[in-house]
């Protein structure tokens, strides 16, 4: 990969973290009367979701009840992509066990065909064939293949292959039942930040105040590991703009 590309794509996975975080602003705000940020949600950046010994993912999102792993990718996914994400999903699953996992896909469109990923929590959901999968598919082509290929790498591979041990079949569709695809084209994601920076800091300095905040997400995935989670409140705090952000009229943020 060339160091535009992968400079992009640090970008794009950066700039969905910040969304998500806005927009957990956003709901905050709907949600009080009196301006005050209350936390609903912490953020990881290339953090582990739960214990030492579960894989690193681009993103978390952890909620009281679940969490959600998160994948982003600006590019086309290739086999070894599809094959990375299966494995650190067997090796969370592993490790959490009963607790709620949600695994996110945020792909740009313009990189990547989506039809395929688009139903691979409904067909996960359905009950599994009579037919025990015996090997690998060769090739992806349909939401078919892409369950068997998950499959094969989170219930059949060895352990030595994938580096934890296999679940059942139940169990691995019980994850990929709550699969979910985001896609967004890379221009479409930067304005929709921007926007939201607007709507939170009515200042007319949205996107020195977007550079800044992933300035900040960029010193945080590669700070201490018990640095890259992070809430709401202490982004905003450490940035100093929390009064300008706890001051913002909540009646706006519920007509957004």
């Amino acid at each position: 990969m060339s160091g535009a590309l992968a400079r992009k794509g640090f970008r794009f996975q950066d700039l969905y973290l910040l969304r998500r975080v806005l927009r957990e602003a956003a709901k905050a705000f709907a949600r009080t009367v009196d301006g005050i940020i209350y936390d609903q949600a912490k953020f990881g950046i290339e953090a582990r979701a739960s214990a030492p010994s579960s894989p690193t993912w681009d993103s978390v999102v952890e909620y009281l009840k679940n969490r959600e792993v998160i994948e982003v990718k600006s590019g086309t996914i290739t086999k070894a992509d599809r094959v990375a994400f299966c494995k650190r999903l067997r090796r969370e699953a592993n490790v959490v066990r009963n607790k709620h996992i949600r695994p996110v896909l945020v792909i740009d469109p313009s990189g990547e065909e989506i039809t395929k990923w688009s139903a691979l929590a409904t067909m996960s959901a359905c009950a599994p064939s009579q037919q025990s999968i015996s090997a690998e598919p060769v090739r992806v082509s349909s939401t078919e293949d892409l369950l068997n290929e998950a499959l094969w790498w989170m219930c059949k591979a060895s352990e030595k292959e994938s580096g934890s041990p296999p679940l059942s079949e139940t169990q691995a569709r019980a994850v990929l039942a709550n699969f979910r695809l985001e896609s967004i084209a890379f221009s479409e994601l930067e304005q929709s930040v921007l926007e939201t920076i607007e709507l939170l800091f009515p200042n007319g300095f949205s996107e020195q105040l977007s550079d800044l905040i992933l300035g900040w997400l960029n010193h945080r995935a590669i700070a201490q590991e018990t640095r890259r989670f992070f809430s709401l409140r202490e982004l905003l705090g450490e940035m100093g703009i929390l009064r300008d952000c706890a001051a913002f009229s909540a009646g706006t943020i519920a007509r957004w």
